[in-house]
């Protein structure tokens, strides 16, 4: 059985509407839901992303939005924010993941996806974090494309799985495709990954 799961965010590349400046905010997240319902893409599920810094508080989201998307089969929620060591600069950040921790649960998702390129470094103190502010949260970690070379190597994905075993891949085969770097087949024939 095949899934069509959109990433939400991914509207950003088709209609700049205000650039970056909200991508990864609530109101955007809602839009984009929006405009994904209402073309009805949304059947089998859907990738949220939210840069972390964006979250003040969990009613920045309506009820109908929590109602909505958690009635959905498969759905993830990918975090991000301005700069790859957001996890360990932003000052509220014990308090951002908290927060995070109850929005999860209200859409009732329970996978959580980052880009490895936020865990290069202070990956342990990450680590930490999230299995005490995100403990019932499954973490798994995208590869990355052109925009970060570590991310996107096998090298930097084995450093994070010798770091943190119990976090899983998100294998996004855009980025394969996009870096050249390895082949799916190369990926798919390596058991640590």
């Amino acid at each position: 059985m095949s899934y069509i799961v959109p990433s939400e965010n991914i509207l950003y590349f088709w209609s700049i509407r205000d650039g970056q400046v909200n991508m990864g905010s609530p109101d955007d997240m809602i839009r984009n839901f929006q405009m994904l319902e209402e073309h009805g893409l949304l059947h089998d599920g859907l990738e949220l992303y939210l840069k972390l810094h964006n979250l003040e508080n969990s009613s920045q989201f309506p009820a109908w939005f929590y109602e909505k998307v958690s009635a959905l089969n498969y759905k993830t929620l990918h975090i991000g924010g301005d700069t790859p060591d957001f996890l360990f600069t932003l000052v509220d950040v014990e308090q951002k993941l908290s927060l995070l921790s109850e929005v999860l649960e209200r859409l009732d998702v329970r996978a959580l996806i980052i880009h490895a390129h936020h865990l290069k470094d202070h990956r342990l103190y990450i680590k930490e974090l999230f299995a005490r502010l995100l403990p019932e949260t499954e973490i798994m970690v995208e590869n990355n494309g052109l925009d970060d070379n570590w991310g996107s190597s096998v090298e930097g994905l084995m450093e994070i799985f010798n770091d943190c075993p119990e976090f899983k891949l998100c294998l996004d085969i855009c980025h394969i495709k996009e870096t050249g770097k390895f082949s799916l087949t190369e990926i798919a024939s390596m058991p640590e990954l």
